[in-house]
């Protein structure tokens, strides 16, 4: 398995072109680096997250972050405006205690969330069962797996 360098292109296997399955090449800038995302909150200025590439990634703890009220994770309303207006395609949430990764389009967090402030900011929640759920290490292992049938 070839890991990706800066400066490279990064692409999809060819079985998945025949499959009708290719996405364009990413370009890795040289510099490439996740900027974090810093909010005014209540209680002053946070780092909630960071932008890497076309996601907008954070880490959260299920035990305290997960809304149990709507069964759902959420994000600052402004970090989603600031993630549409730079065109971040994707809304990656890791939970650290389980290693369970949760993905959704940032389209349909603005169109299914909901939006609240319970003292943190005006947050969208969206609840888990419209995320896309994969646990630590699944993906690598996909892709461990794709090439090995090569």
């Amino acid at each position: 398995m070839n890991k990706v360098k800066a400066g490279s292109i990064a692409t999809k296997p060819s079985s998945r072109l025949e499959q009708g399955q290719f996405t364009p090449p990413v370009i890795l800038p040289q510099n490439h680096k996740p900027r974090p995302v810093m909010v005014d909150t209540p209680h002053g200025k946070r780092c909630v997250g960071e932008i890497d590439g076309r996601l907008f990634r954070k880490k959260v703890k299920k035990s305290c972050h997960l809304m149990r009220a709507l069964d759902a994770w959420a994000v600052q309303a402004e970090v989603v405006e600031r993630a549409q207006k730079e065109g971040i395609d994707m809304v990656v949430v890791e939970d650290v205690e389980s290693g369970v990764t949760y993905l959704v389009p940032l389209d349909l967090l603005r169109q299914k969330g909901i939006q609240r402030d319970f003292g943190h900011g005006p947050q969208i929640f969206l609840p888990r069962r419209f995320w896309n759920k994969e646990a630590f290490g699944q993906h690598q292992l996909a892709l461990w797996e794709d090439g090995a049938r090569r």
